[in-house]
């Protein structure tokens, strides 16, 4: 079987909804939208084994780690499994940052393994299985660097690339570096190599990774791993500034590589400066050749909004959001901000047969004993409606269940069935932490930060309460209105509905408050309020916490709907 690596690392604010193929008459050219997996996907490499394809993203804080995703058209993708499902690193509680950062996935000949390649705490590790939605066994760590790129050459020889340009020679199975680094080539995120028309290709992206900064891909080519490297005179080969006005923005971590029938594309991560709450996101170019050799996007530096479709068979994969809980086992989607649980203490799906089950645990959302009963999965979409049905006796203290939208526990918002002062009511609320300093946070240190930002306590706010006149069973709607804006609604059928009064923005605050616009109350974006817990976007879920009640109780949920605008 033929396999071809193609890592790749990158996020693209995307355009709205599910990535589509569009063909107006019989005859006609099938189109796609960039992106082509919308959301946040970042940081991901890409292999090709055979007819199919993988992906897999970095993950950040969120357990299990290292989602991986699977695609025969390159346009349709859905979840399968994960590379680290024992929390391969410590973390504290409430920060995304320091986790999983530019990983990839590559595919072994030698000994026909999968491979997934991850920073964390700053050791790259090795995850291994012989099939590609795992279960992965954690290899241990191979060497000190980030972003990790995956190639295996003509004759088997793997090798290793790391974020400081340096090229490692892997032993057989791919699982421990062999000696020094072979050469050095440029510096940047996302390094990745591949081979074509008897010339290696080294790809960088230089720049700064964040909106205004100066994010680009580079591209150089040797005909020996260890040189000499020729810059490409057209660098950047890709590279849109704010400067350019373009819908996506500051393309990165890009990768080239060739389909099973000899097309060749570009894949790389973008930006939309109107939604940090998608993050970065996984955009495709089609790529031409030149006469001199070099490859260059056929639409030029700037990322396009849609193109002719791979000349691949049409397989309409979907990423999952919506459940209906109906499984023993827990959808792909879900995750956890927490080391998962599935010794059936915090959460069941058995218990209740057709129910997700959570547990009630001590605190509110953001408290650490309720992070194992807080599900998250990710925000794919402008303009949507989340509905779910819950039934949970609201008694004692402040206990509460329903669902939420979530960036980390010192910025989120939620719609509960909870109790106040013996009353049983509906609720919407925030957390949120203001950046209250007039410095500019991109001027400041990691310990400057930590005296103007991470030190400030958090705030909650109660935007609205209103009587359950419902009861135990209730459905709770949170609709987005395709600019970063939540409405509230409850109702007792999923059919008809009533409106809470209370609205929520939870888009960017960093530029928006220095531009005098306003800011997102809570930011749930991707770049961070005062660079703290930066590069995770916007996930949501449901979630039950005792919250002051004297014992656990269960909060039974029949479905999770995503229903697109």
């Amino acid at each position: 079987m033929k396999t071809v690596k193609i890592g790749i690392i990158f996020s693209a604010l995307a355009l709205a909804g599910l990535t589509s193929i569009a063909v107006s008459a019989p005859e006609a050219t099938k189109t796609y939208t960039n992106p082509i997996i919308p959301g946040d996907w970042s940081d991901p490499g890409i292999v090709r084994v055979g007819e199919d394809y993988y992906t897999v993203r970095s993950s950040f804080g969120w357990q299990p780690g290292l989602h991986i995703a699977h695609s025969k058209d390159l346009i349709h993708w859905k979840y399968i499994g994960f590379a680290d499902t024992k929390n391969a690193f410590d973390r504290k509680h409430g920060i995304t940052e320091p986790g999983i950062w530019g990983s990839d996935i590559g595919y072994n000949p030698n000994n026909k393994t999968y491979l997934v390649y991850a920073p964390m705490g700053g050791h790259i590790r090795v995850f291994s299985s012989k099939h590609p939605a795992g279960p992965y066994k954690d290899g241990g760590k191979l060497t000190r660097g980030y972003d990790p790129g995956f190639f295996a050459d003509d004759d088997g020889t793997l090798y290793l690339t790391k974020s400081g340009g340096e090229v490692h020679k892997l032993t057989p199975d791919g699982l421990r570096v062999d000696g020094d680094p072979i050469v050095k080539v440029a510096g940047g995120e996302g390094p990745e190599l591949f081979k074509a028309n008897g010339y290696y290709y080294y790809i960088i992206s230089p720049g700064g990774t964040r909106p205004y900064q100066d994010h680009m891909i580079m591209s150089y080519r040797s005909k020996n791993l260890k040189g000499p490297w020729e810059k490409d005179p057209k660098n950047p080969v890709m590279h849109a500034p704010h400067t350019t006005n373009a819908k996506l923005q500051g393309p990165g971590h890009g990768e080239v590589f060739q389909t099973q029938n000899g097309e060749w594309f570009l894949s790389y991560h973008a930006y939309e400066l109107s939604h940090y709450s998608l993050g970065r996101q996984t955009c495709l170019e089609p790529v031409t050749w030149t006469d001199d050799g070099w490859w260059r996007p056929v639409n030029g530096k700037i990322p396009s909004e849609s193109n002719k479709a791979p000349d691949l068979k049409q397989v309409e994969f979907k990423m999952q959001d919506s459940d209906e809980f109906d499984t023993k086992d827990l959808g792909k989607q879900w995750f956890f901000h927490s080391e998962s649980d599935v010794s059936g203490r915090s959460w069941s799906l058995t218990e209740r047969p057709g129910f997700l089950r959570i547990k009630t645990a001590e605190g509110d959302i953001s408290s650490l004993p309720v992070s194992k009963n807080l599900f998250l999965q990710r925000v794919m979409d402008k303009k949507f409606d989340v509905i779910s049905e819950v039934e949970f006796d609201a008694k004692e203290g402040n206990e509460a269940a329903g669902i939420h939208f979530y960036h980390d526990p010192e910025k989120s918002f939620w719609l509960t069935t909870t109790v106040v002062e013996g009353k049983k009511m509906f609720e919407v609320g925030f957390y949120d932490k203001v950046f209250k300093s007039d410095v500019d946070p991109a001027t400041l240190k990691p310990h400057q930060i930590n005296k103007t930002y991470r030190s400030t306590p958090k705030e909650k706010k109660i935007l609205a309460r209103v009587p359950n006149t419902i009861g135990k069973k209730v459905f709770f709607k949170i609709s987005v209105d395709g600019q970063e804006t939540a409405h509230f609604f409850y109702g007792a059928d999923g059919k008809n509905w009533t409106e809470i009064d209370a609205e929520i923005y939870f888009g960017d605050s960093w530029h928006c408050s220095r531009l005098g616009k306003k800011p997102g109350s809570p930011d749930l974006g991707w770049v961070g309020t005062g660079r703290d817990n930066v590069w995770t976007a916007t996930v949501m879920g449901v979630f039950a916490c005792k919250n002051g009640a004297a014992k656990s109780k269960n909060a039974d949920f029949q479905s999770f709907q995503v229903i697109k605008h």
